[in-house]
């Protein structure tokens, strides 16, 4: 799987790029670290697999060490039942724009 991190949303100006394998020792999902990205900055990024590419996705990164944020807005998240819903929650937390969120688990193991 190839994945890709752009400094804009349309993907033009890649600044990192590689690729990985969905391996068992991580559930089968795909977990990528990008050293020398810029601190508190918005970065985007997509992943492609054959001819398959997923929707463009946004990411921030953490402050500085040396950074004295004067908050930190932050969101947990867990278990949502496929079946039961809509998940306006989901909304809601993309609406308030939090600095972090915890995603601690899903219904997808049961």
């Amino acid at each position: 799987m190839a994945w890709e991190i752009a400094r804009d949303e349309g993907m033009k100006d890649v600044v990192a790029s590689g690729t990985t394998y969905a391996s068992a020792e991580w559930a089968h999902s795909v977990h990528v670290e990008v050293p020398g990205l810029e601190p508190a900055r918005w970065y985007w990024y997509r992943f492609t697999a054959g001819d398959a590419q997923s929707p463009v996705g946004r990411t921030r990164t953490a402050p500085g060490p040396n950074a004295n944020p004067d908050r930190l807005k932050f969101t947990l998240a867990s278990c949502q039942h496929y079946e039961q819903g809509f998940f306006a929650a989901q909304r809601h937390v993309a609406a308030e724009s939090p600095d972090l969120v915890l995603f601690v688990g899903d219904y997808i193991y049961e």
